[in-house]
């Protein structure tokens, strides 16, 4: 059984894909590590891998040094993305 550290910005089933090749694998970790897909997963963080389902697709993640994020991140902010009427008021 492998053992995977989860990089920044990811999420569960971001590990899932990277350590089996496939999002189907998802609920398998959650079990195997005692946690809930929606928790939050810290930088670093270790998790043990489920069972292979595509080769390929790790092989893949581990040759072009891709790590999948679907964390949301900061959003922009600041006079150029507000909205008139909704973020920015005029009076």
């Amino acid at each position: 059984m492998r053992s995977i550290k989860a990089a920044n910005k990811q999420e569960v089933i971001d590990l899932a894909m990277q350590g089996s090749g496939s999002i189907d694998a998802v609920l398998d970790m959650c079990l195997k590590n005692d946690t809930s897909l929606t928790e939050d997963v810290t930088n670093g963080q270790s998790f043990l891998t489920a069972d292979m389902r595509n080769k390929f697709v790790t092989q893949h993640f581990e040759t072009e040094r891709v790590k999948p994020s679907s964390a949301p991140g900061d959003l922009p902010d600041g006079i150029g993305f507000w909205i008139i009427g909704l973020d920015f008021k005029v009076s």
